[in-house]
């Protein structure tokens, strides 16, 4: 059983609706990898003179948001907002198109110096109005988030979050009139949807309540998978909004409206505008690079290449084509073709810092995956030379560590290891690769600390089953661990469910049995694994062995008391098909557990109603970080 994090309600805090990485921008290009409250308002502690790269400052205020240092960012977005209101002939800046394979600056082009003036300002009243409801200063929250609509009347996450300061108001019909317009500009928008509900359960509106967790569970899933950037969306709304009302577009408008579509999802809209420009415009470098854009999201990579081949014919010098063709090339498993796009750019682009980072990068992956390891090595030496974030940095260390290993430099291989693992914990390349060396090495302990610490990681993505073969690898993974360290109850427990998940109840229950016999008093883990054991002999039709079974569990002397919850199940006549009967006042991982085990008991006994009654709760409603979610999801396919 995982360490959970508790959802928290639209009552408690703000859903933060930060910028995300774009679909395909420079800073994240897909490669293979090598394997592969209340504060005084006061000045922020820290010397920005001394700092060489300083971080943007909308990011900055988010991170002090979410550190819960509201006061300090709003020290600085107080600060910012006087400097830009007091510039109105600044210019932002569109970004350079020729650089950025996200295609945005594209779009973005098309507006005046004012509008892009607008576009900001209105980002950072939406921080500043996040930053005062966390100091729960409502008013003045939903005050800045009106001045945020003012500069940008398509700005969905202000809207959305003047909605949530409403509802915590108690205004929930305004609160509720939010969330509609949010949905009406963008159904794709998640967390509106999870707002509504909220309010729709506060309004004892249970059906409504129940549609819309279905569509927040349904278009999360969809948003992570087609990778929709729903705070860029807001930004591009504005630019759209003011081209439809034009008459006569010329070419870069026109393709502003294609990376718009393109954005939107509106895939067929997108292709014919780029298909019209290339054809009245095919001298223009620009529209093939958008369509290419498109074409490279599309995954169709012999037209991403044939555009940037037209776009490098009108202009060698475009570091984007050369990116977006290698990756194309990359996706037909041509790496050599990929290594020389990478190249032509090193030897044409010798300013950009950031890009050539991203291209020793990414040739160094190629060689890798060719089986280049020295070329690789050096490679990532290049890169690192170049003091690149430290996410970079770990990734790049992590694939060098994998070539040194290759070359059979184990111990040097470890060091790389380490170092990544220390600038990013989370990067399960690094992890998984010396969790496999050091147990080559008979390092068993450090494995199982670093294979264990990545087992959360091969789960599946929220609100998705679970590939039957990726259960089986996590499996065999736990049967190996589980000859090193045979009385881990953990790794016992854990197995059991997967057992579960992939119905083999006779595997299942064995586990769950070593996990009771390795327990001599009754205790939290004991109690989940004497359930889930009765689960999986109820599941064989074996219900008298089951009832036995619970009845001698109840007899053990007790470390501590059982979870009362679990009373609802060692006591089958306490059980009520009406799931708001449940204890109040659970966590909700153990709420999930509870629902997932009242639901595989229905099921056990052949009541598919109030199965699906339980384990679609778990569905919509459970924490999705734990496996028994999973063993729900794999249960609510079977009904």
């Amino acid at each position: 059983m995982q360490g959970l994090t508790k959802r928290l309600s639209l009552i408690l805090a703000l859903t933060f609706l930060m910028v995300e990485p774009s679909r395909i921008s420079a800073q994240n290009e897909s490669t293979p990898k090598a394997k592969i409250p209340s504060e005084s308002r006061k000045k922020p502690a820290y010397d920005q003179e001394t700092s060489k790269q300083q971080p943007e400052l909308a990011s900055l205020a988010r991170q002090l948001i979410k550190a819960h240092k509201s006061s300090e960012a709003l020290y600085l977005l107080d600060d910012k907002i006087k400097k830009l209101e007091s510039s109105p002939s600044l210019d932002i800046g569109t970004g350079d198109w020729m650089s950025d394979p996200s295609g945005h600056p594209l779009a973005f082009r098309t507006t005046t110096k004012k509008e892009r003036l607008d576009i900001v300002l209105a980002d950072f009243y939406n921080l500043k109005g996040m930053a005062h409801f966390n100091l729960k200063e409502l008013d003045k929250a939903i005050a800045s988030f009106d001045r945020s609509l003012n500069h940008n009347p398509y700005h969905l996450q202000s809207i959305h979050n003047k909605g949530v300061a409403l509802a915590k108001l108690g205004k929930f019909d305004q609160a509720l009139s939010c969330m509609n317009e949010v949905i009406k500009y963008n159904k794709r928008s998640e967390d509106s949807y999870r707002t509504r509900a909220e309010i729709y359960r506060v309004k004892k509106q249970f059906d409504k309540e129940q549609a819309d967790l279905e569509d927040y569970h349904k278009y999360k899933r969809l948003n992570i998978k087609e990778e929709i950037n729903l705070t860029l969306l807001s930004k591009l709304e504005y630019v759209f909004q003011k081209l439809i009302r034009l008459k006569a577009l010329n070419a870069e408008q026109q393709i502003a409206l294609a990376i718009i579509d393109y954005e939107n999802l509106r895939l067929s809209e997108s292709e014919a505008r780029l298909k019209k420009v290339t054809s009245q415009f095919p001298g223009d470098a620009s529209g093939h690079v958008a369509y290419a854009v498109l074409l490279n999201w599309l995954k169709r990579p012999v037209d991403t290449i044939r555009e940037c081949d037209q776009a490098l014919k009108i202009n060698q010098a475009l570091p984007v084509a050369y990116f977006l063709r290698a990756k194309a090339k990359i996706s037909t498993n041509d790496l050599n073709g990929a290594i020389s796009d990478y190249t032509s750019f090193l030897d044409q682009d010798k300013k950009d810092i950031g890009l050539r980072i991203n291209a020793y990068t990414n040739r160094s992956a190629c060689l890798a995956k060719a089986g280049r390891y020295n070329e690789a090595i050096d490679d990532c030496n290049r890169a690192l030379s170049l003091n690149p974030i430290a996410t970079t940095k770990a990734t790049l260390l992590s694939n060098r560590g994998h070539c040194r290993e290759k070359l059979g430099s184990k111990a040097e291989a470890i060091k790389d290891y380490d170092l990544a693992l220390s600038l990013n914990p989370n990067d399960a390349t690094a992890s998984v690769n010396r969790g496999k060396l050091m147990l080559s090495m008979g390092e068993y302990e450090q494995a199982m600390v670093d294979l264990q610490a990545n087992r959360g990681q091969q789960t599946l993505s929220p609100v998705k089953a679970t590939k039957t073969s990726e259960i089986t690898n996590m499996v065999d993974h736990y049967t190996k661990l589980l000859k090193l360290f045979p009385d881990s109850k953990e790794g016992l427990y854990n197995r059991g469910l997967l057992y579960l998940t992939l119905n083999q109840p006779l595997e299942a229950a064995q586990d769950f049995n070593r996990v009771l016999k390795l327990s001599p008093k009754a205790n939290l883990t004991s109690d989940y694994a004497v359930a889930f054991a009765a689960l999986a002999l109820k599941l064989q039709k074996q219900n008298q062995e089951a009832q036995n079974l619970l009845a001698q569990y109840q007899s053990k002397e007790r470390e501590e008391a059982m979870p009362p919850e679990l009373l609802l199940f060692f006591d089958s006549s306490k059980m009520k098909s009406n799931i708001r009967k449940v204890p109040e006042g659970l966590s909700l991982a153990r709420k999930t557990r509870l629902m997932t085990i009242l639901g595989l008991n229905a099921y056990a006994q052949g009541d598919k109603t109030l199965a699906r009654e339980f384990l679609y709760a778990v569905k919509n409603n459970g924490e999705t970080d734990t496996d028994e979610y999973q063993l729900a999801l794999a249960f609510c396919q079977k009904l």
